[in-house]
């Protein structure tokens, strides 16, 4: 073998033999980095069970360990002394499989009369090749066959770690905390670090809604730049693009952006209800309107309460009228209502941070975890427990409702929380950022949580 192959193939094998040895290393070692292990019923806590009391059991990872339980059987002592003993069943480093897995045994040690679940948040660090069991009460079925591989594990681990770090999570941490000129701050820095179209869409509209524009126009439209430079399809980020000319009423910048907007295609929907909320130009937002319709786009919010007024009393359009009509949920009707009231003007809407910034709530639970949280809660309900599913801190819980969760008391712990972090830091309510958008809780945190569930029992 000559030198040239020697130099290429001597790295090649070294990284080998690491990746190896760290496979070895890693299979040998039961411990390592395993989060969400099973566990078994030997390391199972046992409870003294005081048979005379009602039980409430608690049933979590390390947000439930050893906090809001404790706080939650002082709260109950005050209220009925005697009447409840509160059973601490967190476990540190779990997922939703090691529940599944164990909950006979738990329920058989605790045997409650209540049970209160708050689950989830680990199966998006799940490492363990034990974590592709079926959601059956107490069986496994077969893994993924790179799941056998620690490496690929780690990897998945240290990728799911580095995301929860990522520019997007920490902008939406921010503005969970509700701390928003620091948000907005952190975009006006970072945004170019930040990749999710739709975060980075939120962030828009905050710095436009927010800032004098007047003042701030050059910063404001540097970052525009930045932005469409990076994603020059992205027909959302022009539309902002084209509101923020309307609004610093700059004409002839907004006659190029319309230009580029109908270039692009497929936008006719957008310029259509700017032309009737900016431009107060019924005629012409017809017109892109019928092109809409010509392209079959599909209408977002905004565009169908434009559409419903400016067709609603237009018999041609009465097909496409109660096609619009029918795929509107309750919430939506409601959110529509201000458009509706607005009708030549734009209609800014009002900055809801629990619900515009749901990013969080489509993302925070895979179908298996859903699934999961429901055999443990079904497995209760069969044995006469009333169940209890906790949502975690600043979390919606529109999840569980929009998956069948109905058989259960949902406890929402959303708004509670927001309404703490409108007066008091963040760091005074959590010790970490760890689940994105929230994290382990200070006692503080620990006692606004074990109220609120105190109310919902």
């Amino acid at each position: 073998m000559n030198k040239k192959n020697q130099k290429v193939l001597f790295p090649i094998i070294t990284i080998f033999i690491i990746i190896f040895l760290i496979e070895i290393v890693g299979q040998l070692s039961s411990v390592s980095i395993q989060i969400a292990k099973y566990g078994s019923a030997t390391n199972l806590k046992n409870h003294i069970i005081q048979n005379s009391k009602k039980r409430v059991l608690c049933i979590g990872e390390s947000t439930t360990e050893g906090g809001y339980p404790k706080i939650l059987q002082k709260l109950l002592d005050e209220k009925n002394p005697n009447e409840y003993q509160v059973i601490d069943s967190g476990y540190q480093a779990v997922s939703t499989d090691f529940f599944v897995k164990n909950i006979k045994q738990i329920y058989e040690r605790t045997k409650p009369q209540k049970a209160i679940l708050m689950m989830g948040i680990n199966d998006q660090f799940l490492i363990s090749k034990n974590d592709n069991s079926s959601s059956e009460i107490g069986n496994k079925t077969s893994k993924n066959f790179f799941d056998y591989f620690y490496i690929i594990r780690l990897t998945k681990y240290a990728l799911g770690f580095l995301n929860q770090n990522s520019a997007d999570e920490r902008f939406l941490r921010l503005i969970n905390a509700k701390r928003i000129e620091e948000a907005i701050s952190f975009f006006i820095r970072n945004h170019d670090e930040m990749n999710n179209k739709e975060v980075i869409l939120k962030g828009i509209e905050l710095i436009t809604d927010n800032l004098d524009l007047e003042e701030e126009e050059e910063l404001v439209l540097e970052v525009f730049e930045d932005i469409i430079q990076r994603f020059p399809d992205e027909r959302n980020y022009r539309v902002e693009r084209l509101w923020f000319y309307s609004d610093i009423d700059n004409k002839d910048q907004v006659k190029e952006e319309i230009s580029e907007l109908e270039e692009l295609g497929g936008a006719f929907q957008y310029l259509g209800t700017f032309a009737f909320q900016a431009l107060n130009d019924p005629g012409l937002s017809k017109e892109y309107f019928e092109n809409a319709l010509k392209n079959e786009e599909e209408f977002d919010l905004e565009s169908k309460a434009v559409f419903f007024i400016l067709f609603e009393n237009d018999k041609s359009k009465e097909r496409e009228i109660n096609e619009v009509i029918s795929s509107l949920s309750t919430e939506d009707r409601k959110v529509m209502t201000p458009f509706l009231k607005k009708l030549t003007y734009r209609a800014k809407k009002e900055l809801n941070l629990s619900e515009e910034y749901e990013y969080f709530d489509k993302n925070q639970f895979s179908k298996k975890t859903l699934k999961n949280i429901k055999s443990v809660a079904n497995f209760l309900k069969s044995r006469g427990v009333k169940v209890y599913v906790a949502q975690y801190p600043l979390r919606s819980v529109k999840i569980f409702e929009n998956n069948d969760f109905k058989n259960f008391k949902i406890i929402s712990n959303q708004q509670v929380f927001s309404d703490v972090l409108e007066k008091h830091p963040y760091e005074e309510v959590f010790s970490d950022s760890f689940g994105g958008d929230f994290g382990h809780m200070t006692f503080k945190g620990q006692e606004i949580l074990a109220k609120n569930i105190l109310i919902n029992l």
